[in-house]
Order: C-alpha cells, then sequence, then structure tokens
C-alpha cells in the first residue's frame, strides 16, 4: 500500500521501487490525486476504486466544515514585477517579501476568533523559514500565545519532533510551519489554520 500515493511519478525511487515488487499487488492511496506535472496516477494504480470528494466529505462528516477568510492588499504585484530589476514572478516575491500589514490582519483575525473557540489551537502556513521565525515571534507577543513556535526543515529533527510534541499535548498554542505540516501528519485538536502567503 502506498499512502500520499500522488508522491509516485512517472520515474524516480517510488517508481523504482514499484517496479522492482511489480509481483506484488500494489494500490494508492491519497486525498490528492492531482500532480504538478500531469502525470496521472491511474497510469500506475488503475482506476480507483473509491473516491470521495472534499464537498461530499465534509456533508457527510468525514472532515471539518471549512470557513474562509481572504484578505486583500491595494498592491498593484503586475506593476512590482514589471518594475523590478529582477523581473520576480509572484512566488519568488512571496519569497522575498514580508508584509507587517498582512501579518498584523492575520494575528488580529486569529485574536478575533481565538476567545470564541473552544480549547483553540492552530497552525500558520508559512512561505519561507525566516517568515515563520518572524510570525511565531511576533505571534509570541500576545500573552495566550506565549508558547508560539516555528517548525520546518532548518531545525534539528530533534528539535522538530519535540515542538511538535509540545503542540500536540498543548503546551505550545501556536505553531508557524514552512512543508513540514502539510501531509502526513495527524493532529485532530487542531481547529485553527492560516496561511501567511501571498497569493493572487
Amino acid at each position: 500500500m502506498v499512502d500520499e500515493a500522488h508522491h509516485v511519478a512517472d520515474d524516480g525511487q517510488l517508481a523504482s521501487l514499484l517496479d522492482t515488487l511489480r509481483e506484488s499487488a500494489q494500490f494508492g492511496v491519497t486525498a490528492t490525486p492531482w500532480r504538478g506535472d500531469r502525470f496521472d496516477i491511474r497510469a500506475r494504480f488503475g482506476e480507483p476504486s473509491y473516491t470521495l470528494g472534499i464537498e461530499d466529505g465534509m456533508r457527510l462528516g468525514y472532515l471539518a466544515e471549512v470557513q474562509y477568510r481572504l484578505y486583500a492588499d491595494n498592491i498593484d504585484w503586475d506593476f512590482v514585477r514589471g518594475a523590478s530589476e529582477h523581473r520576480y514572478t509572484i512566488k519568488d516575491l512571496n519569497a522575498r517579501l514580508f508584509l507587517p500589514e498582512r501579518d498584523e490582519a492575520l494575528r488580529q483575525q486569529l485574536i478575533a476568533v481565538w476567545g470564541r473557540t473552544a480549547e483553540p489551537r492552530a497552525i500558520v502556513f508559512c512561505r519561507t523559514v525566516k517568515h515563520a521565525e518572524r510570525l511565531s515571534h511576533s505571534l509570541s507577543q500576545v500573552p495566550q500565545w506565549k508558547g508560539a513556535q516555528a517548525v520546518h526543515a532548518g531545525l534539528h529533527k530533534r528539535e522538530r519532533q519535540m515542538r511538535l510534541m509540545r503542540f500536540r499535548q498543548g503546551a505550545v498554542p501556536i505553531l508557524t510551519a514552512v512543508d513540514i505540516l502539510n501531509e502526513g501528519v495527524d493532529v485532530p485538536d487542531v481547529n485553527r489554520l492560516g496561511t501567511a502567503e501571498i497569493k493572487r
């Protein structure tokens, strides 16, 4: 069984391993079967034996109900990109710029919902390690979030595990994360998610 089967590409280590084990029965499980390189994982695993979309999953109670808040800015990103000496893309700009106003809006929204949420626990997804560290420091200035911490690949593995364990135990109220908690992590007590990235 291949969990997170969308990681299986047309070639690569997973594909090579599955080729080596081709005589064994194989099946894949994933909540996100779409790949950015457009490789169709059905070419590897065949037609799905069972599918359930996000809308039906929420309606049937398998997935949490989601409420979105979108924060907009008045920056003309096309102008910024055009005027940039390096002609940064929006993704590049997101990796290089911090918008204190956007982070403050996120912080204020978290404060607003924190008091209305039973046993609140939150994860905020950031684009870069530097931003995650900066935002966790900003959040930790709020009295009820004094233990806010960042988790990212720049930390030693043991330190990452310790921070995740403290979060699961409730000792850390908020985590800021970069590509660590996107998938394959089960923290059922989390009831608030945020993203601090520039979107178009």
